[in-house]
């Protein structure tokens, strides 16, 4: 999406359309996107939205991080060979490298955890939840981004979360994680109501950067910083996650 959509604007072929994408696409695309002036535009999970919106708004591309890309002057779905093919048209016609194509683009830690719930509806709408989404996405301000949303198939919430770091997307998406359970945290269900209490609120210090490991002396975290004084497999280490991280 990137590589082609910059190709166009080169050419003069993408106009006003915009690329369309879906809220699970990566939060650095947008960002690449942005810093090149190029419109976008975000659908629900599915080439069948995305080409929905493409058909409706005449844009020209659009697809999924999946790697399902949709050129709608030649088709109304994902093709592989065709996508392969306008790659090496750009990167023929600009005579660089794909690599090269990709300056500008980075790839932010994107992580995923499903939570089961009774009522899909209920755990979205809890105040809890809402609050949890509030305080991350405040924390992880422009550098970041948290989704939280129902499974169109499951009886999950899916709780999406990208950040600069790999430690960082895994905390904030255990943090997002424990409030999606409106019957019981996860913590709970996971390590036992003594032990699972203890997770909870290892996990809330983190989030307030008052947490350090274990055997190691307190050091203050920077104030203006949200990054834990602990990395994500310290954390694993004092909670005694069982099976490793």
């Amino acid at each position: 999406l990137y590589i082609y959509s910059g190709y166009m604007q080169e050419r003069g072929k993408l106009g006003n359309t915009k690329v369309v994408t879906t809220v699970m696409s990566n939060f650095g695309l947008y960002k690449a996107l942005d810093a090149r002036g190029i419109g976008y535009e975000k659908t629900a999970v599915g080439d069948r939205y995305v080409y929905e919106n493409m058909r409706a708004n005449g844009h020209r591309i659009g697809g999924e991080q999946s790697g399902h890309i949709i050129f709608s002057k030649y088709a109304s779905t994902g093709d592989g060979i065709l996508t392969s093919l306008k790659l090496m048209e750009a990167m023929i016609a600009q005579k660089a490298t794909m690599s090269q194509l990709c300056d500008g683009l980075t790839i932010y830690p994107q992580i995923l955890k499903n939570v089961r719930v009774t009522d899909k509806a209920v755990a979205q709408a809890d105040e809890d939840v809402q609050a949890a989404v509030k305080e991350v996405a405040a924390k992880l301000g422009d550098t970041g981004r948290i989704l939280v949303r129902e499974s169109g198939t499951e009886p999950v919430i899916r709780v999406m979360v990208e950040a600069p770091s790999q430690e960082l997307a895994e905390l904030f998406a255990w943090k997002g994680n424990i409030s999606c359970v409106v019957e019981e945290p996860i913590s709970e269900q996971v390590f036992g109501p003594e032990l699972g209490q203890r997770v909870e609120d290892f996990l809330n210090l983190l989030l307030s950067g008052e947490a350090v490991a274990k055997k190691e002396e307190p050091k203050p975290a920077p104030a203006d910083s949200v990054i834990p004084a602990v990395t994500w497999r310290q954390v694993c280490q004092d909670i005694f996650w069982v099976g490793g991280c």
